[in-house]
């Protein structure tokens, strides 16, 4: 647990230096995502297991399970990019 810690706490500072020190990056694709984290969060649990894919629990092999997780952030990813796009946010 703290060898994970420390490890997250390194990331932590050099994502830290490289968005917000250096302005290398602008932290897309987790700026549109953390912008609308409440929505994305309460459609991932409404919409569980058929949206985007459904039927995972059929897939048997490590690659296909990989692809088809990978897809589905992908898709989630593309929708809050759509939302940010159309100054579509959800506040509490």
């Amino acid at each position: 647990m703290t060898l994970l810690g420390g490890w997250g706490f390194c990331v932590l500072i050099g994502l830290y230096f490289v968005v917000d020190v250096w302005g290398v990056w602008n932290g897309a694709p987790f700026y549109f995502v953390g912008m609308n984290s409440i929505l994305v969060y309460t459609l991932h649990e409404i919409l569980e297991g058929n949206v985007p894919f459904c039927g995972c629990n059929q897939v048997e092999a490590h690659g296909n399970y990989m692809t088809n997780n990978v897809g589905g952030v992908a898709i989630w990813i593309c929708y809050m990019f759509y939302c940010y796009k159309n100054n579509f946010f959800v506040v509490l």
